[in-house]
């Protein structure tokens, strides 16, 4: 009997620690770059794995079974990442204007010249991770520039209707 109670106590162990390393530590022998550094310093990073984290931003572009999408990580700029369409299909949202894209975490292969894709850097993506689902943002208009905004229009009917009354003089 105690060896039943602790083969299993042994087996949840186990399996609270592959959980625990599957959600939190799936990449931890990877290196997480950004896009500048993946520019500034390509020789380093070509042909090997990295985490790269962003927002996945406009159109997924599907080809066959795989397809492009591009991530920012925030700072004016992005990377195209080659991935599977299955993989593609977990992204819901693509940021644009007025709409925050789905966070993702792409663990893949980094090229500073893709042979495959005529040269161009990317990153072929071996896993994503959706982190944070996308959304769209409601942007407010201060109220400072709706009574501009009221202002002007009244000024330009004063002005129109000025330069009616003086034509009709004349």
């Amino acid at each position: 009997m105690r060896k039943r109670v602790l083969m299993s106590i042994l087996t949840a162990v186990l399996l609270m620690t592959a959980a625990e390393y599957a959600i939190c530590g799936i990449h931890a022998d990877e290196e997480t770059v950004s896009c500048s550094e993946l520019i500034d310093h390509s020789k380093k990073y070509d042909d090997k794995k990295i985490v790269f984290e962003g927002e996945a931003i406009g159109d997924i572009l599907y080809r066959g079974s795989y397809a492009w999408v591009n991530v920012s990580d925030g700072n004016n700029s992005a990377i195209g990442i080659w991935m599977t369409k299955e993989q593609a299909q977990l992204i819901k949202t693509t940021g644009a204007y007025e709409i925050t894209g789905d966070t993702v975490e792409i663990a893949g292969i980094f090229h500073a010249a893709c042979s495959e894709h005529g040269g161009d850097m990317d990153i072929h993506a071996t896993a994503v991770t959706v982190m944070k689902q996308g959304y769209m943002m409601k942007e407010k208009t201060p109220v400072w520039l709706k009574m501009l905004s009221a202002a002007a229009l009244t000024a330009a009917a004063a002005l129109g209707g000025l330069f009616v009354y003086r034509k009709k003089q004349f």
